[in-house]
This record gives C-alpha cells, structure tokens and sequence, in this order.
C-alpha cells in the first residue's frame, strides 16, 4: 500500500509546484498575495458546494473540527512564509529549501506522536536532504540572509500541517475534510483580505480558478495519501516536490541541467527508492512454519 501512497504523494506535489508557479508569477504583478489565495479558496469552496449540490451528496460534520482548522492556519502561515521568503530570494532556491520540511515531519512523529521510525527510513531522509543541498551548493553561501529564515518557518509549519493532516485521515471522509478546510482557511485570510481588497480583472478570476482546480485535486490526493500510510513512511517521498519544483522554476528560463542537478535530483528519488524496497520487504509476511507431528 505504501507504494500507492508514494504515487498519490508525488502526483500530489507535482500539481502544488504548479500551483505555486501559477500564484509566484501572478502575484508578482499587481495581485496582492492575499486576495489571490483568497480567490483561490472561494472558488474551492464553491465548487464543493456544486459537487454536493448536483450529485446530492451531502456534505458531512466533521468529527475533526478544531483538528481541521489548526490544519487550514499552518497551512495558510505556511503560504505566507513561503511567499514571503521569494522577496528575498529566487522561487528555485526558497522552493528547493522548503523541502528541509520531511526531516521536521520525521521528527515531531517521533518526539510527539510516539512513531517508530527505522534507521532505513532516516537514511533514506538524509540522502534525499543530501540531493536538496547538492543541487544548491553552487550558491548556497548568498542565499543566507532573510530568504532562509522565511523558507524554514515555512518548512516547519508544512511538517506540522501534514502531521494534522494524518491525524485527521483517520477520521474524516475526503470531501468533507476538503470543504471545511479551504472554508477554514478562507476564514483565516478574510482580515487580510479585506485590507487588501481591491478590483480583479476577469482573467485574474479565470487563472485564480485554475489554479484552484489544480490545488483541490492536489489536496485531495495528498489526504487519500496520508490515510494509507503514516507520515513518516511518506517523508522521504515529500522530496519529489523539490524536483518538479525546480524544473517548473528553471524552465521559464530555459534551465540546462547541471552535473549538480542531475546528481542532486538522483539523491532525491534514492532515498523514496531506499525506503519503499525496505518498506515493503519488511512488511511482507511470512510463511508460517510447518506443523511436526509427534507421531511421524
């Protein structure tokens, strides 16, 4: 199963590296950070709403409430620390850094939610962390200034939202958590909203919904993900989001692989590699032993 759960997961992070280019490039021109996200979970909201309207299924209280709204305010901290760190640095480099945030997962499941984590399975992290820095190292040493402060904040609220999310898995049924989260996270984002409200023009609205199209279907996949495997068991997965992460930002322009990238990139699918064969040798049952009769 847990191979299943790999494939939602990267599936998953292949469309919020799209998502995130989408609000990057936009909001780099006049749209304010804020009001676009807010966008974004409105239409989110809306569409839910149609699902449940023209299907007839009716969308259910969650079991989860205050475990679902925690979960929409690190994710919205998340958002914004991100997007704050791009005012420093380039959408490659704070991209390629969030992704410190498997090796934060790992470890809250092991300090706070008492998971067992295998030395495989840090080994596995470690090596994809070592692909992360290997295909920054050619400028590491600028990238030390507010940009790493922001990234990391960011990384760290990530960790902490998908170890909600898995607690939350357990409970609630995918659409039901998918509605009240972006209602939750829309809640959060209406003070800032409002202070930055200003006209959107029709194409603005239309990329918006696009990119919310694209974000409910990752959400989606990234839960049916965590409800088969336990957040440890993923992390070492989370690592494909630094890969399509940085071919989407290097291919606007025209981004020629380095020996440091395709080493880099190969670390990072080693250690999702490492970590499945192990998984499933280990979770692989065995034979039980033949009977003896006495008798014979």
């Amino acid at each position: 199963m847990q191979a299943l759960g790999a494939i939602l997961l990267i599936v998953a992070y292949f469309g919020y590296s799209l998502t995130n280019l989408l609000v990057y490039l936009y909001t780099a021109g006049s749209v304010p950070l804020v009001l676009y996200l807010g966008i974004v979970n409105f239409t989110v909201v809306i569409l839910l709403c149609l699902r449940s309207f023209f299907l007839k299924k009716k969308i259910q209280k969650p079991q989860k409430a205050k475990l679902i709204f925690l979960r929409a305010f690190t994710g919205v901290i998340f958002s914004l620390s991100y997007f704050v760190a791009l005012s420093y640095s380039s959408f490659a480099e704070v991209g390629l850094l969030t992704n410190t945030f498997p090796l934060f997962i790992v470890l809250i499941a092991w300090l706070f939610l008492g998971e067992r984590v295998s030395l495989v399975q840090w080994i596995a992290l470690f090596i994809g962390m070592a692909g992360v820095w290997f295909i920054l190292s050619p400028n590491i040493f600028h990238f030390f200034n507010g940009g790493i402060l922001f990234a990391t904040m960011a990384s760290l609220f990530w960790a902490i939202s998908l170890i909600i999310m898995q607690k939350i898995a357990d409970y609630e049924e995918v659409y039901s958590y998918l509605f009240y989260f972006y209602s939750f996270s829309l809640l959060v984002l209406i003070p800032f909203i409002v202070r930055a409200m200003q006209p959107v023009s029709l194409s603005q609205i239309g990329l918006a919904a696009f990119a919310a199209v694209i974000n409910l279907a990752s959400q989606g996949l990234m839960f049916r993900a965590y409800k088969i495997c336990s957040a440890a068991q993923l992390a070492p997965y989370n690592f494909s989001f630094a890969f399509f992460h940085f071919i989407l930002a290097k291919g606007l322009f025209s981004f020629v692989p380095t020996k440091h990238f395709f080493i880099g990139a190969g670390l990072i699918f080693l250690g999702g590699i490492i970590n499945l064969i192990i998984f499933e040798r280990s979770s692989r049952p065995v034979a039980p032993a033949p009977e003896i009769n006495p008798d014979e």
